[in-house]
């Protein structure tokens, strides 16, 4: 295991609960391709820490352990990543 956590679209420390079906998933694209219908991830209201699985309001650092789940969390539309070798530029004032 290389001990980097998330999945093969994003590397971060969190899951998240998905808003339209209440299942948790790494991320959006995670959740699309398993399901009938697609995530909006501006809607996600709660997250799961990968390290100590505590439930949380969505934010860049876990409440209960005190671990980073991302270098980059736009709170606009709730991107967390941990690859410093991806440009993030979508959002105003990322």
């Amino acid at each position: 295991s290389s001990g980097v956590l998330g999945c093969p679209h994003y590397k971060r420390g969190c899951r998240v609960v998905a808003f339209c079906c209440r299942k948790i998933y790494t991320c959006r694209r995670c959740h699309d391709e398993n399901e009938d219908h697609v995530m909006d991830r501006k809607m996600t209201q709660e997250i799961q820490c990968m390290t100590c699985g505590l439930f949380q309001a969505p934010c860049g650092e876990c409440k209960g352990c005190g671990s980073s789940f991302a270098r980059h969390f736009c709170s606009i539309c709730n991107l967390r990543e941990d690859d410093p070798e991806k440009h993030i530029y979508h959002c105003d004032d990322c």
